[in-house]
């Protein structure tokens, strides 16, 4: 039997009553559900609503001042926008291979396969 929906009468009060102070025990209760649903509904609501609020504004762009000769006596000054620079993502740990391990499997597993070879030798051998 597939799980039921959620409606957004049971959302209203679940959020209620976890704001009120309620464990997801007694919600769960109220609204006909287990505490882990409710846990596990109210946690992924939460995590969507600081995922969409973790969106940083964008910097207002800087003005630099240019100078520029009009004439041979008198200067003048031009305000113009910079452009905003990029912000570079940082770089992810999980992504960065590790050559040297890989090296070391392959090395691990040729080093098992010559010993597995003598041993045979030795067994059926002349």
């Amino acid at each position: 039997m597939p799980p039921r929906r959620w409606t957004t009468e049971e959302l209203d009060i679940a959020n209620k009553m976890l704001n009120s102070g309620a464990s997801f025990v007694e919600i769960g209760k109220t609204i006909d559900r287990s505490g882990a649903a409710v846990e596990a509904k109210l946690k992924g609501q939460s995590t969507q609503k600081t995922a969409g609020a973790k969106n940083k504004p964008k910097p207002e762009p800087q003005t630099v001042l240019e100078v520029g000769s009009v004439e041979a006596k008198s200067t003048k000054v031009e305000e113009k926008p910079i452009p905003p620079q990029p912000q570079q993502a940082k770089p992810d740990p999980t992504s960065i291979s590790n050559d040297d391990e890989r090296e070391g499997s392959t090395v691990k597993y040729i080093v098992g396969a010559v010993i597995v070879a003598v041993v045979i030798y030795f067994l059926f051998g002349d």
